[in-house]
């Protein structure tokens, strides 16, 4: 959460609407496991000079807040949404605001699943909208940065070479 609280406000690729004077907003799941990630997202932000406007807890496995919060942050001008959850509560949250509200902010995390690309272009249907342009940090690298011993292997055994298949091997 600190690396990329870090990367929002230094923006070092020019991303709209990264930077110091983001609006953000954070949707993390009530859940104990996640407190820690919660705290250092917010110690992150503290530490850039930034803030989370709105924080929100969800309940595991309930979707019923989905359009009062995409209502909430979009009245509020929160551009950027920090979003720790279930993959397809992302995508089902970026249907809703989308569908809803017309809103499609910036949607950023730390996680392994929810950086995939199977999970992410789901939700990629236009530019500037769903999902497009998210930022994911992951412990393991993309496709753009895989070693040719992986392609080789992926196609010596037949499989496909998609990130999945990179975070196995």
């Amino acid at each position: 959460g600190g690396l990329l609280a870090e990367y929002v406000a230094a923006n070092p690729d020019d991303l709209e609407p990264l930077g110091r004077d983001a609006r953000i907003g954070t949707i993390v799941t009530d859940t104990i496991n996640y407190d820690d990630a919660l705290q250092g997202w917010q110690s992150g932000l503290a530490a850039n000079g930034l803030e989370s406007l709105l924080t929100v807890r969800p309940t595991k496995n309930d979707d019923s807040w989905m359009r009062s919060v995409a209502r909430d942050f979009q009245q509020e001008g929160i551009e950027i949404v920090y979003f720790l959850n279930a993959p397809t509560i992302l995508l089902e949250f970026a249907r809703e605001a989308d569908r809803s509200y017309g809103y499609n902010p910036l949607y950023i995390g730390v996680a392994s699943d929810t950086s995939l690309n199977a999970v992410l272009q789901s939700g990629c249907h236009e530019p500037g909208r769903l999902l497009d342009g998210g930022v994911w940090l992951s412990g393991t690298p993309g496709l753009d940065a895989a070693p040719t011993a992986f392609f080789e292997a992926a196609h010596a055994f037949d499989v496909p070479a998609d990130d999945i298949a990179l975070r196995m091997w």
